[in-house]
């Protein structure tokens, strides 16, 4: 399971799997629903595949955060029953858990609506691990977002900032709160108290990334080889130069609140002892990632030049260890 390999982050291709599979599965996702806008457009109905991914609401003020999708697959998963709404915030399906991914198409036909999934058949028992493995603990109380959409209530864990996740799930910082293990980021930052260290954090973090010696896997999926490339870039429309650069760009390190839930809370709690026990990224002068335990990242990292260090690491006008 290349996800289980990602979250053990195993070298030199733990990562690298993962992502290859997640994108491709979303570029597959997309192409299932390309397929099936044809089909109902060849019998007479209006109809347009959704991209699942990096189109936003660019109108709405702080897109660049709240990332407002142009139509929210995961809302219209819950309302008709596709799938349901975890704790964490992420679509599920018993058996499956969270690792799923979603694909829509908007039609004039008229289809039967259907009703959601019971709460007593939901995917999520509540465990809260996914809260446990955010490093920067954007969903981080009991607290909970209540939403209405065609008369029923859902309900997941409140957004403490979602900056949080901008920063851990961007790859700019890994170390979890603990500082016990990380993502794949080599990024080792304070945690933020604070909203305002939050957003500190995100300029700083952003600055230096940049500096980031080059890893050797960049480079994402290049659609350019999918088999059918000439209908998959058709489908994108007036974004189509944008949004390949995107998935070609794209660098997953983290994602953790979703793949750490199986549905088995059995494989689950493998999967969160898996990764809280991966240990902590660390990245050399000359770009190469490297894994190692907690006590041991932090003595190389102090014994790195405090040039390289401080791509990585800043204080935030407070105490806090290395």
């Amino acid at each position: 399971m290349k996800a289980r390999a990602f979250l053990q982050k195993d070298l030199p291709n733990g990562r690298r799997g993962h992502e290859e599979d997640n994108i491709l599965t979303n570029i597959k996702s997309y192409q299932i629903a390309i397929k099936t806008a044809v089909f109902l457009q060849e019998m007479g109905f209006k109809a347009k595949p959704i991209f699942p991914n990096f189109k936003y609401r660019e109108d709405v003020p702080g897109w660049e955060v709240n990332m407002i999708p142009e139509l929210s697959l995961k809302l219209i998963a819950i309302r008709s029953g596709t799938g349901s709404l975890g704790f964490s915030g992420n679509v599920g399906l018993k058996g499956y858990g969270a690792l799923i991914i979603l694909g829509g198409v908007v039609t004039s036909a008229k289809l039967t609506p259907t009703d959601p999934i019971p709460n007593e058949d939901s995917f999520c028992i509540e465990c809260k691990l996914c809260q446990k493995v955010c490093a920067l603990r954007m969903f981080g109380s009991d607290e909970v977002d209540s939403m209405t959409i065609g008369g029923y209530t859902f309900n997941c864990a409140k957004r403490v900032n979602l900056a949080r996740c901008q920063i851990v799930c961007g790859g700019l910082s890994g170390l979890d709160k603990s500082r016990k293990w990380s993502t794949w980021s080599p990024g080792r930052y304070p945690f933020p108290e604070t909203d305002k260290e939050v957003m500190k954090l995100l300029a700083i973090s952003i600055n230096n990334a940049l500096k980031w010696p080059e890893t050797g896997d960049e480079i994402g999926v290049d659609v350019t080889e999918l088999d059918d490339y000439d209908s998959f870039l058709n489908a994108l429309g007036d974004d189509k130069e944008k949004l390949v650069q995107m998935i070609k760009e794209t660098k997953l390190t983290c994602g953790n609140c979703q793949l750490i839930c199986w549905g088995d809370p059995k494989e689950t709690a493998e999967n969160y002892r898996i990764l809280t026990n991966s240990g902590c990224v660390l990245q050399k002068e000359n770009g190469e990632i490297i894994v190692l335990p907690p006590e041991d990242a932090d003595k190389l990292f102090s014994k790195m030049p405090l040039k390289h260090q401080k791509l990585y690491y800043k204080e935030f006008g407070r105490k806090s260890k290395k």
